[in-house]
């Protein structure tokens, strides 16, 4: 009688399990590994220039509304570089708060806030 080389002997079910959890793993370590990846040669990149430039913006147009008194429109108008992906807000001084600037983009996450020192005729960031 002849055996067939082909036939496969069955794992039990330790074996089956090791192996799906290998696949997890891997899977596991290449996804952290992509996410790394992306974040060193792509997003760390747009995250410190938003800082950046949400805090030029915010002190500039603190400068230009509370030092020199220009409307906020005349302000805007300086940037020659598109800023539409931030958003800017500018408050009044009030009784106990100093008038401040804030320019943030990703929605809020990454933010800048300029405020006005009246003593001293110049804005600061915070």
């Amino acid at each position: 009688m002849r055996i067939s080389p082909n036939l496969e002997v069955p794992q039990s079910r330790s074996q089956r399990g090791r192996s799906g959890l290998f696949w997890l793993f891997s899977g596991a370590v290449t996804l952290g590994l992509t996410g790394a990846a992306i974040w060193q040669f792509w997003l760390k990149g747009q995250v410190e220039f938003g800082q950046v430039a949400s805090s030029f913006v915010a002190k500039q147009i603190c400068s230009c509304l509370h030092v020199a008194g220009r409307s906020l429109d005349s302000c805007l108008q300086d940037f020659t570089a598109d800023i539409s992906v931030l958003t800017v807000y500018a408050t009044d001084a009030g009784p106990d708060a100093p008038a401040s600037v804030t320019a943030e983009t990703m929605g809020g996450l990454i933010k800048a806030v300029a405020t006005s020192e009246p003593s001293t005729g110049a804005c600061t960031l915070q």
